[in-house]
């Protein structure tokens, strides 16, 4: 509970103030890394921003004790973190949809931070 809540406030204050956190690079573990496209080095980083999401989940999925849950947690996440990439790719990006992903850009820190404290607030409340 206290780690959703916690998680959900850094959310909300890197809004306004820049946390420098690096990106994890997972190429750079590949031998000749310098030589891999554009592309498959952007598909083997895992942003920061992601990084208390994918927190969340690991810890989640290793509390459940159930290998093939965390997988497939593990593998919805990285879905539905590429996936808007993916048809954005494939399909270009109209106006309509460049305005509609601006606007989720500024809004989904909101909607997570409140998803977070709502889960938090779950927890605390059944004593999960």
């Amino acid at each position: 509970m206290l780690m959703l809540g916690i998680i959900g406030l850094v959310y909300l204050v890197t809004r306004k103030v820049y946390l420098p956190v690096p990106h994890l690079e997972f190429y750079r573990f590949i031998p000749r890394h310098h030589n891999l496209s554009p592309g498959l080095k952007l598909g083997l980083t895992l942003p920061a921003c992601t990084l208390p999401l994918v927190l969340i989940v690991g810890v989640l999925s290793a509390l459940v004790r159930q290998p093939a849950v965390a997988a497939l947690a593990g593998f919805v996440f990285s879905a539905m973190f590429t996936l808007p990439t993916l048809l954005g790719s494939a399909h270009g990006l109209g106006s309509v949809a460049r305005n509609f992903l601006g606007k989720a850009a500024s809004l989904s820190p909101y909607i997570t931070t409140s998803l977070m404290w709502g889960a938090a607030f779950l927890v605390w409340q059944t004593g999960i």
